[in-house]
């Protein structure tokens, strides 16, 4: 009977939860490409990533999933 009991008041605080979750993180969102960044360490840093990431060959980073899927491959693993 306790345990019962106890399935239930779980199931009802479980989905009491999931009831209350928020449909937003921040209330007062605004778009990214309102947001301009200075000259500092989190613009050196995005400008680091950028030219690191246009370094990679896409072909083979994609190559394995060409293998997997049976397409052609333009380049090796």
């Amino acid at each position: 009977m306790f345990r019962k009991i106890f399935y239930i008041v779980s199931a009802l605080l479980l989905l009491s939860t999931i009831a209350q979750a928020q449909n937003k993180l921040y209330p007062n969102e605004f778009p990214l490409a309102d947001v301009t960044l200075l000259d500092g360490p989190f613009k050196h840093a995005r400008d680091l990533n950028i030219e690191v990431l246009l370094k990679y060959d896409v072909d083979r980073l994609l190559a394995p999933y060409r293998k997997e899927a049976g397409l052609p491959q333009k380049a090796e693993c």
